[in-house]
C-alpha cells in the first residue's frame, strides 16, 4: 500500500484551500490560490474560535487536519495552513509544513505525527 503523502494524486499543487470554523461546513470559506485571504482576514473570520478544519486540495484528492485548542493556537494552525498552500509544490512539501519533517516518513496508509507543529502567529500591527 503506497503512503498518502506519496501518493500521485498529491504529486500536484494544490488550487485550492478551505477553512470551516467549529464544524460548520455549510459556512465554509473556500479560496483560490491565486486570491489567498490576508492574515488579517483570517483573524476575523476565526473570530476567537476554539477549533479549525483546514483542507486542501489537489485536483480530485485532498488533505484536511483538524484542530481543537485554545484561540490563539487555532489561530496559528490557519496561519501556518496559508502559508503552506502558498509555498507547497506538492502535497509532500504541504504535509511537512504542516505535519513537520517527519510526517512523511513511514511507508503504509497513514502519516505519522511525532508531535504538533506550532507556527508562531505574528502578532497584529497596532492601529
Amino acid at each position: 500500500m503506497m503512503a498518502v503523502p506519496h501518493h500521485p494524486a498529491f504529486r500536484v499543487r494544490p488550487s485550492l484551500g478551505q477553512f470551516a470554523k467549529s464544524g460548520s461546513w455549510e459556512a465554509a470559506w473556500s479560496f483560490d490560490l491565486s486570491e489567498l485571504p490576508d492574515p488579517g482576514a483570517v483573524r476575523c473570520y476565526l473570530a476567537g474560535a476554539p477549533e479549525i478544519a483546514f483542507e486542501a486540495f489537489f485536483d480530485e484528492a485532498f488533505f484536511g487536519i483538524r484542530f481543537a485548542g485554545e484561540p490563539p493556537m487555532v489561530e496559528s494552525l490557519a496561519l501556518g495552513g496559508l502559508t503552506a498552500l502558498n509555498t507547497a509544490a506538492c502535497g509532500e512539501d504541504l504535509f511537512r509544513h504542516l505535519l513537520g519533517d517527519h510526517a512523511c516518513d513511514k511507508p503504509g496508509d497513514e502519516m505519522v505525527i511525532p508531535h504538533p507543529v506550532v507556527h508562531q502567529a505574528s502578532p497584529s500591527a497596532p492601529g
